[in-house]
């Protein structure tokens, strides 16, 4: 077992009782090497081939003003709302996909946007509304259900 307060003679020494632990480093290091000779990675190629088609197909974001980037934060908090989603349904990696796909000028927002920008705007916006039919109603009902529980004990004092 290697003891981490022994410094690096006691790490040479594990290394001693168990050589094919530096054999796996000393191969995988010439694999390594033998990549970077040969060119380009798998990684590197994926990342140029990813950064040429971002700008082959870029288009500028709608900024937060713009209708349609309005329009879908409006029904994208109503399907949250609707499908009871949560908030971390923002940061998905295949829905973001699929928006992206139907319009690629959509600006997504994350959790902490949303709580902090977007919701509040929308409840402020809605609690006018309710506020606004409240006030030109002539009546209202209210209707609620009571429910008790036959196991609770009830204590009249």
């Amino acid at each position: 077992m290697y003891k981490a307060a022994t410094g690096t003679g006691g790490l040479t020494a594990h290394f001693m009782k168990h050589p094919g632990l530096m054999d796996a480093g000393k191969k995988d290091l010439e694999v390594a090497k033998r990549k970077a000779a040969e060119g380009e990675t798998s990684i590197q190629k994926r990342q140029k081939l990813a950064g040429i088609k971002r700008f082959l197909t870029n288009k500028p974001l709608y900024d937060d003003t713009h209708p349609k980037q309005e329009d879908f934060d409006k029904w994208f908090i109503l399907w949250m709302a609707k499908s009871y989603a949560p908030l971390r349904s923002t940061e998905d990696k295949w829905f973001r996909r699929m928006i992206h796909c139907l319009d690629p000028q959509i600006k997504f927002r994350n959790r902490k946007q949303m709580r902090s920008h977007i919701l509040p705007a929308f409840v402020m916006d809605y609690d006018l509304k309710v506020k606004e039919s409240l006030a030109n109603a002539v009546a209202v009902v209210v209707c609620f259900d009571l429910w008790m529980s036959r196991g609770a004990q009830v204590r009249q004092v």
